[in-house]
């Protein structure tokens, strides 16, 4: 029997939900046959499978999200591991990943998995600090005095004509990140969902922003923030319940955010917005090299 890379088929379900289990992986939300069906149909190389003597005995998934190209649920049946199953598997997504012009690919990695932490490491990827993986589960319409925060500055889709805009507005908030916030990335982003970046103008100067994610995975809310010369007049909190409502109107049920481990004041916003602190992570990330 030789080992067998390929893409995950819908047949495969019952196979890969006990794969999980067996491995610590399954996430109930999340790994449901319907979602990976809806998965592969959107793109059939979201998941890749090692298959030995008819059995499925790894996994690894990945995201080909423009912002967050990630990789997760990298996995091997405790009866198959230290045989490279994980590396292969690894080898392939970063493959698959770079094929489509990714330059920087994420993971995260509980606190506590040293062995993991050396894998990564070992294979080039690095080390980006400390995160809090926070959640908001069961969205819930905002009640009506929450939302009605009293702004008469208009919150609105971007346009492709605001890129220099949202541009100094990432920098002059201190987000900005060169791979992800450039010019012909948001346009695809649009393309693709013109509710993906949500922005606040004020005298033709955008002052407030969030961009959201709708992955069927790993649905999220990130980049939030307000121009210092704004900040203390409900705009991200505004921001926030707008993205929560888009969300909530696709269906999704549970919402996932990171935030820097000394960032206080951010975990306390959430907080008192209702989300919860899951878990402590690495963040790691790999920079590919050019062809």
């Amino acid at each position: 029997m030789t080992l067998k890379i390929r893409n995950y088929q819908d047949d495969d379900s019952s196979k890969l939900e006990q794969l999980l289990k067996d491995t610590g992986l399954y996430y109930k939300s999340i790994d449901k046959k319907k979602i990976l069906k809806n998965k592969i149909e959107e793109n059939p190389e979201s998941i890749i499978v090692a298959e030995y003597d008819n059995k499925l005995v790894g996994t690894v998934f990945a995201i080909y999200d423009l912002w967050n190209p990630m990789i997760f649920h990298l996995g091997v049946h405790p009866d198959h591991r230290n045989k490279g199953i994980g590396s292969k598997l690894m080898d392939e997504a970063e493959k698959r990943l770079k094929a489509r012009g990714v330059e920087e690919v994420t993971l995260f990695v509980e606190e506590e998995n040293n062995k993991a932490m050396d894998f990564y490491k070992n294979r080039g990827w690095e080390d980006c600090g400390k995160t809090f993986c926070m959640k908001k589960k069961n969205i819930k319409k905002n009640k009506k005095s929450e939302v009605q925060i009293k702004m008469s500055i208009p919150i609105r889709n971007y346009q492709n004509n605001d890129s220099s805009k949202l541009k100094q507005l990432l920098k002059d908030i201190g987000i900005y990140y060169k791979p992800l916030d450039k010019k012909e990335i948001f346009k695809n982003k649009i393309e693709d969902n013109p509710e993906s970046i949500i922005v606040v103008e004020d005298n033709g100067k955008l002052v407030g922003t969030v961009f959201v994610i709708y992955d069927l995975w790993n649905p999220m809310i990130f980049h939030l923030g307000v121009h210092p010369d704004h900040r203390n007049k409900g705009i991200a909190s505004k921001l926030t319940y707008e993205a929560e409502g888009r969300l909530k109107a696709k269906g999704v049920k549970e919402v996932t955010l990171f935030v820097e481990e000394e960032n206080n004041k951010a975990i306390d916003f959430y907080k008192k917005r209702g989300w919860e602190i899951c878990n402590k992570n690495y963040a790691m990330a790999k920079r590919f090299k050019k062809y």
